[in-house]
């Protein structure tokens, strides 16, 4: 738990928990950058709530401190006044003299001044009984006094009671140590989602909400609130990006030519031919069969990218899956295991440099977990077969190289549970199932397989 001295401030605790982590390799896939993004929001809302429960904490923790202070420096000037205003000593001067004025006038014969022995005696007695209210009163007020000593000494020790509502300063330590955390792990999901972005989209920063960085000084006591001014920039540059994207489907067959939607020829090129796929799926018997295809090159005209390209599409999976051709009068329960393996993705930080670290460094590329298709079945036109769409595919590149899926049959054939395997006769054909997201180019020209049609062409100066 954080150290509950009230000498620090948050600040100084927020930039602590920072600096911890800053120069670290963040532990999150960047390529994530929607969920990072999301968790970091949550985080930071989380953030602001406690600083505002810290400072609630402080200013009770502050007050209460000033107003015990002075109850202490208030106590020991009414311990002065009490004495000064009941002190007796006058009082007692006062009745000696009468006393004594009374007993020497007593003992004078017929002298007139003998007439004022019964005022010096009542003074005697009023003065004595002035003398025993005083005393009665430095007494109360002692007491109250203490009564009010006691109650502040006894409110005190609740302030610094383990566990006790009123120990403000342990409350505020638990808070920090919260704030901590998630200010460390905010900050570094921010750091991989922000080169995941930058990398991946080509997103853009405001230089008015740049991204924080720890100074050392007093101007870092506005770390946070620079920090939730970027992730909201950040959140809004990624929101208008996605305006102009599009979510799509394409059932990509592996040996059976095919003739794809908005392909740059009437029949674009399967990726096997049939006998180069028997060949791969010869072996398929126990041990399975391996093909490693390039999905970059089956993607519409329009949507990929190269050097000369005036727009950047940037193609990325959201869920992928297989289903297999079989022969029409293949038995319907026919069904497949499969493992795709996506091709890695540049690390981002080669390019989008760590605060601390300087970019142009060579990474380790980001790796996905396999995708597992526990049971692949024969392809309808109806239906979409199991797919993935979890982390393991998100944001995946899948141009960026050869994406390898291995096959291997399942020993079931309808109810008959026997050993015998799936041949190579029996599958025809795989057929990839990928649902994309992308930023396709906008002019009609792209997407068409030839020359614009004079029956569709578009008015002068119109976007084409």
């Amino acid at each position: 738990m954080a150290d509950a001295c009230l000498c620090r401030l948050l600040f100084q605790f927020i930039r602590d928990a920072v600096n911890a982590v800053r120069t670290k390799d963040p532990p999150y896939n960047p390529y994530l950058y929607e969920s990072l993004m999301n968790d970091v929001g949550g985080a930071l809302d989380r953030c602001l709530a406690y600083r505002r429960e810290c400072a609630a904490l402080e200013s009770q923790a502050v007050t209460r401190a000033l107003e015990y202070d002075l109850f202490l420096k208030t106590a020991a000037n009414d311990d002065l006044l009490n004495n000064l205003l009941t002190d007796t000593a006058a009082l007692l001067k006062t009745q000696k003299g009468q006393s004594d004025t009374a007993h020497a006038l007593g003992g004078v014969g017929a002298d007139p001044l003998k007439s004022f022995v019964p005022a010096y005696t009542q003074g005697a007695l009023a003065t004595a009984d002035a003398v025993t209210i005083q005393n009665k009163k430095k007494a109360a007020l002692a007491d109250r006094l203490k009564m009010l000593r006691d109650y502040q000494d006894a409110l005190q020790k609740r302030h610094t009671t383990p566990g006790h509502a009123l120990n403000y300063a342990e409350r505020r330590g638990r808070v920090i140590t919260l704030i901590q955390q998630d200010i460390a792990e905010a900050y570094q999901k921010a750091v991989a989602a922000r080169a995941g972005m930058i990398k991946q989209l080509g997103l853009k920063e405001d230089p008015a909400y740049a991204f924080p960085v720890i100074a050392g000084d007093d101007t870092d006591v506005d770390f946070l609130d620079r920090f939730v001014l970027w992730t909201r920039e950040m959140i809004r540059a990624f929101e208008v990006y996605s305006e102009d994207e599009i979510v799509f489907e394409l059932v990509l067959p592996l040996a059976s030519p095919y003739t794809s939607d908005f392909a740059p020829s009437p029949r674009a090129p399967s990726f096997y031919t049939a006998q180069s796929f028997n060949n791969v799926l010869a072996d398929i018997g126990p041990s399975g069969g391996l093909l490693n295809i390039d999905i970059k090159a089956a993607l519409p005209a329009a949507l990929r990218a190269s050097a000369g390209d005036y727009y950047d599409p940037n193609v990325r999976l959201r869920a992928i899956g297989l289903s297999a051709g079989v022969a029409r009068d293949q038995d319907p329960t026919a069904s497949w295991s499969a493992i795709i393996v996506l091709p890695d993705q540049p690390n981002p930080y080669d390019t989008v440099a760590l605060d601390g670290q300087g970019s142009g460094q060579t990474r380790e590329k980001v790796k996905r977990t396999p995708v597992v298709l526990g049971r692949v079945v024969p392809y309808r036109f109806d239906a979409t077969p199991a797919i993935a769409s979890g982390n393991e595919v998100w944001n995946a590149d899948p141009t960026a190289d050869l994406t390898s899926i291995f096959i291997e049959p399942m020993n079931l054939r309808g109810t008959d549970f026997n050993s015998e395997v799936r041949g190579k006769n029996e599958l025809k054909d795989l057929k990839l199932h990928v649902r994309l997201a992308a930023k396709p180019t906008q002019a009609m020209r792209d997407w068409m397989k030839g020359p614009l049609p004079t029956s569709v062409r578009v008015a002068s100066g119109a976007k084409n």
